[in-house]
This record gives C-alpha cells, sequence and structure tokens, in this order.
C-alpha cells in the first residue's frame, strides 16, 4: 500500500540507532498475526494490479474470507430467500452512476459464485452492467443498496452544527439524482429527541455526533440459533 505512493523521504524514524524512511520502519514488524484484512485505497487508475485496491480488493478478501467459509456453515438456517442488500454509510458522494453502483454491488455480493477471479470478475460486470444500464427500464438498486446519509436537520442537531456539514460533503447535483432517493435511509432513528433525551433510543448519542466514517456491511439471509447474523463488515 505504502509503495504505490512510492514513499522515500527519510524522517526520524530510527531503530536499533538507524534512521530509516517510514516504509523500512512497517516492514520491521511483522504482521502475520493480525486478525483483519487492509483495503487500501490508491488514487489513479490501476490496470495491471487493480485487485490490489480498492473495492476489487474487497470483494477478493470477502472470496478467501467469507465464500470460502461458507461450506461449514451447515448449522446456518436461512431466515430469507431473497439476496441481503450491501449496506453503505459513508461521508461524501461524488458523481455516481447507476452502472457504476451495479457494477460494485454485484462486485461485493457474498452470495455471488466465488469461483470467479477478481479480476476476470471485473471484465465480465463491467460489461453486463453497461449493457443494463442502456436498457430502457434502467437499472433497480433499491433492494441490493441502502444508503445511510445525514439530513439537512440530522446535521443542524450535532454538536457541531451546520459547521458539521464540511465533514459530509456533497454537492446537490450528485446527492439529489433521482435514482439515488429511493436509496437513502437516515443517519438516525426517526423521531429521535434532539432535545437531548435521546438515552432510550439512542443510548450511544450517535445522533449528537456527525458521521464523519465509512461503513460497509451486508446482512445475512442465516441466522445462528436465533441470532442474526451478517456476512462481512468493512
Amino acid at each position: 500500500y505504502l509503495e504505490s505512493y512510492h514513499y522515500r523521504k527519510q524522517q526520524s524514524w530510527k531503530m536499533n540507532g538507524e534512521s530509516m524512511n517510514l516504509l523500512a520502519l512497517i516492514r520491521q514488524y511483522d504482521f502475520s498475526e493480525a486478525y483483519a484484512v487492509l483495503i487500501p485505497s490508491v488514487p489513479g487508475y490501476h490496470s495491471l494490479s487493480i485487485d490490489d485496491f480498492g473495492y476489487l480488493k474487497l470483494r477478493k478478501a470477502i472470496i478467501e474470507w467469507v465464500c470460502n467459509q461458507q461450506s461449514n456453515a451447515d448449522s446456518r438456517k436461512s431466515s430469507s430467500n431473497a439476496k441481503p442488500p450491501l449496506v453503505c454509510q459513508y461521508s461524501s458522494v461524488g458523481s455516481l452512476t447507476t452502472a457504476w453502483l451495479d457494477l460494485f454491488t454485484a462486485a461485493l455480493d457474498s452470495t455471488s459464485t466465488s469461483a470467479v477471479d477478481p479480476v476476470e470478475y471485473y471484465h465480465e460486470v463491467t460489461k453486463k452492467a453497461k449493457s443494463r444500464a442502456k436498457g430502457k427500464k434502467g437499472v433497480d438498486l433499491s433492494e441490493r443498496m441502502k444508503i445511510v446519509w445525514p439530513t439537512v436537520d440530522e446535521i443542524r442537531t450535532t454538536i457541531e452544527g451546520y459547521n458539521g456539514g464540511g465533514s459530509v460533503p456533497g454537492r446537490t447535483k450528485n446527492v439529489a439524482q433521482s435514482f439515488l432517493l429511493p436509496l437513502y435511509h437516515r443517519w438516525t432513528k426517526r423521531g429521535n429527541d434532539f432535545g437531548g433525551r435521546t438515552d432510550n433510543v439512542d443510548p450511544l448519542r450517535t445522533a449528537r455526533n456527525v458521521p464523519h466514517i465509512k461503513t460497509y456491511v451486508q446482512p445475512s439471509t442465516h441466522v445462528i440459533g436465533d441470532t442474526p447474523s451478517i456476512e462481512w463488515m468493512v
């Protein structure tokens, strides 16, 4: 990840009296036992290793850590025949298109075929997404994707007030695209008491803070015992 930035500047980090840059310092540590998967996002266009970054890297991790381990899920029972949606909560909205969102949701769906190589899958699904986007009816994403995005009033009533909106950038022309409107869900629980008495409905008081965070999760149609589960979360 750091190598992709070509970061070589010498800094004041030292180990055993030797000065080194950040990349060399990190290499001194063993992360083999880390219980996490890093999903780096690097600006630019990537043609040779497109599954090393971004959502294709996430798809590769889903194939390895979710799809390939579902064979051991015999103890789980399905609560629904419908595919679980992808729930996205993020703090900025760019210029999205239905074709790209179609590709994005399809790539991260853990119920899709797990044997497909992420790069081959990318090229295959890109063609299908573009073909569907050209259709007269367009692409219906309402059952496949849920977007958590704060309302103006939710920003206004946070601790920072309207100033907190600077942490949630989104131009009107991007946020108000017609195909996105059915996908939006509120940041806070509907009916929240913004007068301060929120302990019962919002014990963590998330409604009082600007949601400058990115969270992606796919709920599961399976339950373990009586407990609902998720397929993966970032």
